[in-house]
């Protein structure tokens, strides 16, 4: 369910997202990111209560109509994550993803995960970046009242194309148009945890300079773990190469889901 600041309300339950706007949203978009919110819901099960604020900017890199900035919990230990993810286990699929990370104790006694790199290489990393969604639902966050994501959708006036409110899809879309639910619904996804550490990399770079690397490294999410190429599975190892045939997998690189 969806709690909506500045207008309409429904009750607030588990995995509920309170939503505010800037001033310059309309109540067409409003209605857009409530019904994106209880799509979301719908699939969710975490006594989870995420709060987003969306706006409108005419700043949006290149020929975005959407971004989003997720509230972030950097630096967390993956021995944490690998911990709270042995005990938030239910379904089988979850056991499959659970026995399957990566948990390999070093000399110095922390719990490390390793990425490969273009050029080969193999780094370790005892730290991992999780969403401010991911980290409640594993019980490493608590509710707050503090932003857990940003929103902002492109300010079309005066372009070429205008937003879509369609939400009954009745009519076929114009070609010159884009739906804003579906923005809504993909914007949502990324403060959820739809990221990745692959995301800082400009390019595919075989000779990637270490800062590069680290940067990297220093930003692989919880979605990283299931992230694999047949390079990378070979080694037992996820993959955090750009430019690369990579998949999601569950089960330690060995089912290509996606």
């Amino acid at each position: 369910a969806v709690t909506v600041i500045g207008s309409m309300s429904l009750p607030a339950k588990a995995d509920s997202f309170n939503i505010s706007y800037d001033q310059g949203t309309t109540l067409e978009q409003n209605d857009g990111f409530e019904m994106a919110g209880n799509i979301w819901s719908s699939y969710l099960t975490d006594d989870v209560s995420l709060n987003l604020h969306v706006g409108v900017s005419s700043d949006l890199p290149g020929k975005a109509v959407g971004g989003a900035l997720p509230g972030m919990q950097a630096y967390q230990s993956y021995e944490g994550f690998y911990n709270a993810i042995q005990q938030d286990r239910t379904s089988a699929d979850d056991y499959t993803a659970a026995q399957n990370l990566q948990a390999t104790r070093y000399s110095d006694g922390h719990l490390r995960y390793g990425g490969m790199f273009e050029s080969g290489s193999t780094w370790a990393n005892k730290n991992i970046t999780l969403t401010n969604a991911n980290a409640k639902a594993l019980g490493l966050l608590n509710n707050s009242n503090a932003l857990d994501g940003v929103i902002l959708m492109g300010d079309l006036s005066g372009s070429h194309y205008h937003w879509n409110y369609d939400y009954n899809r009745d009519q076929s879309a114009p070609q010159t148009s884009h739906d804003i639910l579906s923005v809504a619904l993909h914007e949502i996804g990324h403060t959820l945890g739809f990221i990745s550490g692959i995301d800082s990399a400009e390019k595919a770079d075989t000779q990637a300079t270490y800062d590069e690397n680290v940067d990297r490294l220093m930003n692989t999410t919880s979605l990283d773990m299931f992230r694999y190429s047949d390079y990378s599975q070979a080694y037992g190892r996820v993959d955090l190469a750009a430019g690369v045939q990579s998949y999601f997998s569950i089960d330690g690189g060995n089912s290509n889901l996606a």
